[in-house]
């Protein structure tokens, strides 16, 4: 053998160019699969026109062969350079096929197949093992490009041209749909006469069942939102360090871009399982957050419903015997990444019972059951909501007494308030993660703006111009959203404003209801008190409203999406919803209970509803959707074990729209937005408010001079020694565990 030195695998690998200088194809070709050299069809506008499929009295014989010798140059093209020996992996891919990228061909790398089609609208690849497989792939895509393009080559009963289906060159595949992309289906529509209560909750989908299941039994990846701007390079680098199979931390300011940047994760890693048995989940802690990234919440991917955690750890009737059921089963095991949201906002204890449950049923003692784990978000915003309600080991409720948590049982330590934060959890020191810090702002262009924020968010000292900066400048934010700290506050500026609509009032009262298992006899309704479901729902044409409840996950029709009452139709055009399956509850009775009292009392309400001939609400939201919103129940159990009573509210699932709570607006970017800053009570509350706005011009602040602008904005103790913490670290130093990273391989 040679003694000559020898190029590195990667490098030897490279694709190689051609010397032509290539140009995607122009807006009006039918995909942006082929590309031209300038010397052979730029000049015509497009790699068709240079074809000779022009006359019309050609035969089809002749045209076909056009297209298959056409077909035949461009995999000359595309193949140039490749090594077809390259032995294959045993785990992985050794060929990448791009037929709509920024390049087409074949690639020899997982790197040089992302160049062309991250962030790229509409990319379409494979991953195959052997150049044989990559080759006929390219070509039958090639195939359906190019008879797209000559319509007048193809038989009109066919999608292929008979030469080319039947030619034995074309044959690379035994099963001529094996590498189809399997058809992701959805529900079907509801008939447009009728319209479904509002079913997306406990009933099943709450509690496991699988949302949209496709061809395969794949389930619904959650949906596409386009129109992201451009990864910056300290975006991409976190992508890098995904695809490497590191657990991040990915953290930054408020408009950082960390929206962007989860969706981008999630359609990168989702594109590399593509093809594998194997799912990525994209996870916010609130049905609003989940809808701006475009994914689910914690408590539907887990299975769980606020109901579970009074469930033992383990054990009979436990979180992790109901886990052992079909659908959440399967989805654990098949789960590749997890990429979860405003970790924020996600509790301490449920970060740990998460992980916990996944190793159990996944078989694997590491951090997730060994599931890729990418955490973003800010613990200088909000925190979690009502911490420390139950107890991780047995589901008691904990008792609070001087500023500590603790479980009746004994179990587990003392918690305090600086406790409530995921990274407080044993769990997150085992993640190993690698912290990226994202520090350009992409929402805020102004750059005092940007710096004042950056002061409100790290509790810093607002000097005399920092505050008359926020407070005296010129606002142009007429219409504005209203953001305030307290549904009281946002509750009666609607009142103020409803009345100024002209028109007939629809008024809605809610069912409160009581299912006792124990013989209880007084009816502890004064629970209801702080329902989300208003107890009385005022409605006229043209009145801004805001989504309560998960009507349809789907079309975007999630808990905080706005939307306006465009008219009222008769409440016989609602139809009921179906009734919960036993199958879905394996192993959890309890849960079958509570679905089943949820669909007996809206079920109830729609029957007194049509007797009453009630009129519903139409909604037209702002994603464009229209919907008639009919009534949901939530259902509250209560008792300290199994079988449980049970308390219900059942009403219209909208609120009234002017002004929405601070915690509703997180995520959100707003161009006109008034901060009412008046009755802040949480740490993180106001920086998060002021940071919606856009620009500094769209924002006005109210409820606050200099003097209260200064004593507002804190940050927890626990939350700035854990950011200096990473600062100092940056987290590479903690003892390896079963969530190091890991090289990238499809199990």
């Amino acid at each position: 053998p040679s003694t000559e030195s020898r190029p590195e695998p990667a490098t030897r690998q490279q694709r190689h160019t051609p010397p032509a200088v290539y140009t995607n194809v122009p807006v009006h070709a039918p995909t942006n699969m082929m590309a031209t050299s300038q010397n052979e069809g730029a000049e015509s506008g497009g790699w068709h026109e240079s074809l000779p499929i022009r006359d019309k009295r050609s035969s089809p014989a002749d045209r076909e062969s056009l297209v298959l010798a056409e077909v035949e140059r461009l995999m000359a093209e595309y193949t140039r350079g490749i090594d077809p020996s390259l032995p294959s992996k045993s785990k992985g891919k050794t060929y990448y096929v791009v037929w709509k990228g920024r390049k087409c061909g074949i690639f020899t790398s997982w790197p040089q197949c992302m160049a062309q089609t991250s962030e790229f609208s509409g990319a379409r690849f494979k991953g195959t093992r052997t150049f044989q497989e990559a080759e006929g792939k390219l070509r039958d895509e090639l195939i359906k490009e190019v008879s797209r393009s000559h319509p007048r080559s193809i038989a009109e009963t066919s999608d292929v041209p008979r030469a080319l289906a039947s030619s034995p060159a074309l044959s690379h595949r035994d099963t001529p749909d094996r590498d189809r992309p399997a058809i992701i289906r959805s529900h079907p529509h509801p008939t447009p006469a009728l319209e479904t209560a509002a079913v997306d909750g406990p009933t099943d989908d709450e509690g496991g069942r699988p949302e949209t299941a496709g061809a395969e039994g794949q389930e619904r990846q959650p949906l596409h939102i386009p129109g992201d701007p451009p990864l910056c390079p300290e975006q991409q680098n976190a992508i890098d360090l995904a695809m490497q199979g590191h657990n991040l931390f990915i953290t930054g300011s408020g408009g950082c871009g960390k929206s962007v940047l989860v969706r981008a994760l999630h359609s990168t890693l989702a594109a590399y399982y593509q093809d594998t048995n194997k799912a990525v989940h994209l996870l916010a802690p609130t049905g609003q957050a989940s809808i701006n990234i475009g994914g689910r919440t914690t408590y539907n991917y887990a299975g769980w419903t606020p109901e579970d955690a009074k469930k033992p750890l383990d054990g009979r009737g436990s979180v992790i015997k109901k886990a052992r059921g079909q659908y959440i089963f399967k989805r654990y095991w098949n789960t590749a990444v997890l990429i979860i949201d405003e970790i924020s906002m996600v509790e301490n204890q449920f970060f740990e019972r998460l992980s916990r449950v996944m190793r159990a049923i996944r078989g694997n003692a590491s951090p997730f059951g060994g599931v890729q784990i990418i955490v973003v978000g800010d613990f200088c915003q909000l925190p979690p909501v009502k911490p420390f309600k139950h107890c991780l080991h047995c589901g008691r409720e904990m008792k609070k007494l001087n500023d500590q948590w603790t479980c009746p049982e004994g179990h587990g330590h003392a918690f305090q308030a600086g406790d409530r934060w995921s990274f407080k959890a044993p769990e997150w020191k085992r993640c190993n993660f690698k912290c990226v810090r994202l520090t350009k702002i992409h929402r805020q262009s102004d750059k005092a703006f940007i710096e004042v924020l950056q002061k409100c968010r790290l509790g810093q000292h607002l000097d005399d111009a920092d505050a008359n900066l926020l407070l005296a400048h010129h606002a142009e934010a007429e219409n504005g959203t209203e953001l305030k700290s307290t549904r009281e506050q946002v509750d009666q500026r609607n009142l103020e404003e409803f009345v100024k609509i002209p028109g007939h009032i629809h008024e809605y009262k809610a069912a409160d209801a009581c299912t006792f298992a124990r013989g209880e006899t007084r009816q502890p309704l004064d629970r209801l008190h702080e329902h989300r479901y208003p107890r009385e729902l005022q409605l006229k044409v043209d009145t801004p409203v805001i989504l309560l409840a998960n009507v349809d996950l789907d079309s975007g029709l999630c808990n905080g999406r706005q939307g306006v009452v465009v008219g009222f139709v008769p409440s016989d055009t609602i139809q009921e919803p179906r009734p919960p399956s036993l199958q879905n509850y394996e192993d959890d009775y309890d849960g079958y209970r509570a679905a089943t009292e949820r669909h007996k009392r809206i079920v109830d309400y729609l029957k007194s509803a049509w007797s009453n001939k009630d009129m519903f609400p139409k909604v037209r939201f702002a994603n464009g959707e229209k919907k008639v919103i009919g009534p949901d129940c939530a259902v509250i159990g209560y008792g300290d074990q199994s079988p449980y009573s049970y308390l219900s509210r059942t009403q219209i699932p909208l609120t009234q729209g002017w002004a929405m709570t601070i915690h509703k607006s997180q995520s959100l970017s707003l161009d006109r937005v008034v901060v009412d800053l008046s009755r802040m009570f949480e740490h993180g509350q106001a920086y998060v408010a002021l940071s919606r706005a856009r620009s500094l011009s769209g924002l006005k602040v109210v409820g606050a001079d200099a003097s209260r602008l200064r004593r507002i904005f804190q940050v927890d103790d626990a939350v700035r020694a854990f950011m200096r913490s990473t600062e100092t670290s940056d987290m590479e130093d903690q003892p390896a565990d079963a969530g190091a990273a890991r090289s990238r391989s499809v199990e």
